[in-house]
């Protein structure tokens, strides 16, 4: 992170994401993101470190950010900042469905976890 802070984007329900450094002068990471990413040509800004689309075949339940519900949103991010602690993150998916898993991402400490989600 080299004392930044970053953010993971989500982006189209949950079908893009990526890693990038989180805008400055924007507070909170529900607002921290634009739906236009890197990849339009009118973006000036550095590339993500990390860049995935996911397949149809993944759904999402819930993705709640500080315990807000993005799910139909267009974009949203989980800011992670240079003292290690980060936004609080919850997802509920599956895949060609199978058993939910329930993905969060701790404040405290910005570690992951993935686990059954019932």
């Amino acid at each position: 992170m080299e004392g930044r802070t970053v953010q993971l984007a989500i982006r189209g329900a949950g079908r893009e994401i990526a890693v990038e450094e989180a805008p400055d002068g924007i507070l909170g990471a529900a607002n921290g993101v634009s739906p236009i990413s890197h990849k339009d040509a009118s973006y000036q800004g550095p590339a993500p470190s990390f860049h995935r689309q996911f397949p149809e075949e993944i759904l999402y339940e819930s993705i709640d950010v500080n315990t807000v519900s993005f799910l139909q949103s267009d974009a949203t991010a989980v800011r992670f900042y240079p003292n290690g602690t980060s936004d609080q993150f919850a997802a509920v998916i599956t895949w060609n469905r199978t058993e939910p898993r329930l993905i969060t991402i701790d404040m405290m400490t910005g570690l992951a976890d993935a686990k059954a989600a019932r």
